[in-house]
């Protein structure tokens, strides 16, 4: 795979600009596993990728304040609900299966037919993530597109599958609509499991186990807590920790999300204006015309983070990407909390302490749960008329 050149991602995005903030080397951002694979753990270069990228979240996270304060302050116990949804590092609110696990299985539906071009995959992988674009925007109408892309009893995701046109928008359609709620992949996390969770979905059921270990560690920290909330935030703990269980068999795959964000078709963000901006404009009550910006900036917001995202995964050690993901998920807590400076590394124990606890849940059989859902999507988007 060659260099992730920092123009690939077109101009600013979110207020800031990718290539300069995380550029490395004359504008390059892509993060080799192979060029760094000699270094020591805690090396000099491992050293100074956690710190590019704890400065290029930080940048992103400040993006997020204005709209923080206009939520005001709530109680710890609903508002921390959106603190892990909002993580730039754990993108997607708690949907089922999170990025690293999505590009898995894609490419595992890939090899079925063995189409491995790159320039596809890619289109694949980033299609199976973007379903989520919506899910980190907190105002009240992206919510509502976020819940109908989402909405088990419809079929809204096919509408990206329809307007696709040419080779790339049919890649990047095809893992658009695999992830669907209805019944794609993220129909086992939550809806009804196959190997474990039947009725329930894989992600619930081991949530529910977690929930139960972690409640007292928990309320240590943060104060009494319902039942619902702490299963709320074990969901994203299980999520966490099968996308870190999925690293361990694919140590490549932070690399493949980045690949996926940074080659991703230019296409992509007109054919999800085209595919949507009806829907949007009713549900914001606003013109067709001002719907489709909306929605194009939407992608340009989720781009980066899904980079950043694979590039804390491509740490070579794991307890660097693990103590990373904390961190993030820790630093917007503390924002979204009002909690004094530095009170956001207090957290991050407590994070790391629950996805830990949650890849040792998940280890026995995650495996054998992702595999049957690969082949139960296959199936579903062959019966749904989605061929490639």
């Amino acid at each position: 795979m060659g260099k992730m050149d920092g123009s690939k991602l077109g101009g600013p995005v979110v207020g800031w600009n990718l290539q300069d903030s995380i550029g490395k080397r004359n504008g390059d951002i892509g993060v080799q596993r192979a060029e760094y694979s000699g270094q020591a753990r805690g090396g000099p270069v491992q050293s100074e990728l956690k710190s590019t990228l704890r400065n290029a979240l930080d940048k992103l996270n400040g993006q997020r304040r204005s709209v923080v304060k206009t939520m005001g302050l709530m109680r710890a116990t609903s508002i921390i609900l959106a603190v892990f949804a909002a993580s730039i590092l754990s993108p997607g609110k708690a949907q089922s299966w999170n990025p690293a696990t999505h590009a898995y299985m894609e490419e595992s539906l890939c090899r079925k037919i063995r189409q491995l071009d790159d320039g596809e995959l890619h289109n694949r992988i980033y299609g199976a993530n973007a379903l989520d674009l919506f899910n980190n925007n907190f105002t009240a109408t992206s919510l509502k597109f976020a819940a109908y892309l989402h909405d088990p009893t419809q079929d809204n995701f096919l509408k990206v599958w329809k307007a696709a046109g040419s080779k790339g928008e049919k890649a990047f359609a095809h893992g658009f609509v695999s992830h669907n709620n209805s019944w794609g992949m993220d129909s086992t996390g939550h809806l009804s499991g196959i190997t474990l969770g039947r009725g329930e979905g894989y992600v619930i059921a081991k949530a529910n186990v977690l929930a139960s270990l972690l409640k007292p560690l928990l309320e240590e920290q943060l104060g009494p807590l319902s039942d619902a909330v702490v299963l709320d935030l074990c969901h994203h703990f299980i999520e966490v920790g099968v996308d870190f269980l999925v690293r361990r068999m694919d140590p490549c795959i932070g690399e493949k999300l980045m690949a996926a964000a940074t080659y991703r078709t230019d296409e992509v963000p007109q054919l999800l204006a085209t595919a949507f901006k009806a829907d949007f404009s009713a549900l914001a009550g606003i013109p067709e015309e001002d719907a489709a910006p909306l929605i194009v900036d939407a992608e340009g917001d989720f781009r980066p983070s899904l980079w950043l995202y694979g590039a804390a995964l491509d740490l070579d050690a794991e307890d660097d990407a693990l103590d990373l993901v904390s961190e993030g998920v820790a630093k917007v807590g503390a924002e979204y909390l009002g909690l004094p400076e530095g009170w956001d590394r207090a957290l991050a124990p407590t994070v790391k302490q629950g996805i830990l606890v949650a890849i040792m849940l998940c280890s026995p059989d995650i495996k054998k749960e992702l595999s049957a859902t690969t082949e139960r999507v296959n199936l579903n988007l062959s019966a749904h008329g989605i061929f490639w």
